[in-house]
């Protein structure tokens, strides 16, 4: 057999080879690129082998014959070592299957508080702007109320009244000592005393009730000293969400003036779809992201609603969750992804382990034996969970992958050509392409008929908010794909057989055939 390593040839000179072996691997780093630059496949939405496309917005998919037989690629052990090239053994692990689900944030109810008068008058002058963040205690207002300016001045009078009540209690008892005064009108001093204490601390806490601090109380010496003015105070933390106060209104105590809302923590309210309900728990560790950010936020569900909602099968689960800087806003649209309990055991590799050669995914097997060489093996891969990719085809436990390094012995393969360029050609154009408006009720059209052996572009575009079809699935390739809001999502499929191919939304809400005649 001729030995093709190249790190044997020109003498043995392995600095010449090291150079030829990185300049290799930088060409397919470039070309190809790792496994983790590639989408995230997770088990919400199952991997395909997608085709490249051209238009990175228009992602593709396409039916494959089968996959391709092993290429033994040969790298010497020693130069192996230098490299760094590090393996590992196959395994079989329980794999934990993500949901995912849309949402939509909103307020944390229990945070969000209406600010109303403490009395009755009209208002004088307003401090807080719409959107304005807020401190507790923070004056929002000020009212003018006439039974604010009349029951202070009871209270100095009572005070007064007081007063002289301690005057005579104190002159009574001296009396009292000296026999000038007799022990019944003492008692009866006294009991004039205490009531009066009574009056002033019931007006005290009144005037407390109506806003008035004890500093002020403590001021109040003459009906001067008098204001007719309160301060309607933020009893929390938070930003001003809505404001009705206006100068001049008259209002009374049931009067809504402003709503102060919190905006950490908030709630992601998310739609589970009944036959997914078994899989969602109180409790579970929910992660929410958004399209118009690269945030990831974990929150936790705390409330999954006991009825299902007869419009769309679904019942709604509270995900509850810190928003630092407070980047999600009221209203805003959210993926929420639900990690569930594992319920299938499957064959998972290291990420580093996988590469996409052009639009396929394989691995580098050791080969058995002595030489020094792996073995290209092309694999059918669907979730990755954290940094573990489950292999549904073309590994089995027990096997040796490369992971440190696999780009490596990828470009040496490349550079040695012994792959046919085919692999890597382009996938041929689809013969015609049809544009599919997904609105709040249906797929239009929700029926396409096409010839059997034609390759055809579907061409899905999302038009409307209040729609449910936030994602589009084709069951039967394993196909499963976000469509943002007014951006055309491509699904390529090649009708090898006649029949019917289902599509429908993430949900199952709306749904549409394509027919193979």
């Amino acid at each position: 057999m001729t030995d093709r390593n190249p790190f044997n040839r020109r003498g043995g000179l392995a600095a010449g080879g090291l150079a030829l072996f990185a300049a290799g691997a930088l060409a397919s780093y470039l070309f190809v690129g790792r496994w983790s630059n590639a989408p995230d496949r997770s088990a919400s939405a199952p991997a395909t082998q997608p085709a490249p496309a051209s238009n990175p917005a228009a992602p593709r998919a396409i039916e494959f014959s089968g996959p391709l037989p092993d290429v033994r690629v040969p790298v010497a052990a020693e130069m192996a070592r230098r490299a760094g090239i590090e393996v590992t053994t196959v395994r079989s692990a329980v794999i934990a299957e993500r949901l995912r689900l849309p949402g939509t944030v909103e307020p944390n109810q229990y945070r969000q508080v209406v600010v109303t008068p403490l009395v009755n008058g009209r208002v004088t002058s307003v401090a807080a702007q719409l959107g304005a963040a807020v401190s507790r205690g923070t004056a929002l207002a000020e009212i003018y109320s006439s039974e604010l300016a009349d029951a202070p001045t009871k209270y100095i009078g009572m005070r007064a009244d007081l007063a002289a009540a301690d005057q005579r209690l104190t002159r009574t008892s001296r009396l009292v000592e000296i026999g000038a005064a007799s022990r019944q009108e003492l008692e009866s001093v006294q009991a004039d005393r205490t009531r009066l204490a009574a009056e002033v601390e019931g007006a005290a806490s009144r005037l407390r009730l109506l806003g008035l601090s004890g500093e002020r109380l403590a001021s109040m010496s003459s009906p001067a000293h008098v204001a007719g003015t309160v301060a309607v105070l933020a009893p929390s933390a938070g930003v001003v969400t809505e404001r009705k106060a206006n100068i001049g209104l008259v209002v009374d105590t049931s009067t809504q003036l402003f709503t102060v809302t919190s905006l950490s923590p908030v709630w992601v309210i998310a739609d589970v779809h009944e036959r997914d309900l078994g899989k969602v728990r109180v409790g579970s560790i929910a992660t929410v992201t958004s399209d118009g950010s690269t945030d990831v936020l974990q929150g936790t569900i705390t409330y999954i609603s006991p009825d299902v909602r007869a419009e769309t099968r679904t019942a709604q689960a509270r995900v509850e969750l810190a928003n630092p800087g407070g980047r999600l806003r009221f209203g805003m649209f959210v993926n929420v992804e639900v990690m569930t309990p594992g319920t299938r055991a499957g064959v998972v590799v290291p990420a580093d382990a996988v590469q996409a050669v052009g639009s396929r995914y394989f691995v580098y097997v050791a080969a058995p034996g002595p030489g020094g060489a792996y073995l290209e093996r092309e694999v059918t891969v669907s979730a990755r969970d954290g940094n573990v990719v489950e292999v549904l085809h073309g590994l089995v436990e027990g096997e040796v992958v490369v992971t440190e390094g696999s780009f490596l012995v990828r470009a040496e393969r490349e550079r040695l050509g012994l792959r046919a360029p085919a692999v890597e050609a382009a996938t041929p154009e689809p013969s015609r392409t049809v544009k599919i408006t997904v609105s709040d009720t249906a797929f239009e059209p929700a029926r396409v008929e096409v010839r059997q052996g034609e390759r055809v572009v579907l061409e899905f575009t999302r038009v409307s908010e209040a729609s449910c079809a936030t994602e589009v699935s084709v069951p039967s390739l394993q196909i499963r794909k976000a469509l943002p809001l007014n951006v055309p999502v491509r699904v390529e499929l090649r009708a090898a057989e006649t029949g019917e191919i289902a599509f429908g939304c993430g949900m199952g809400m709306l749904k549409g055939t394509v027919v193979v005649r």
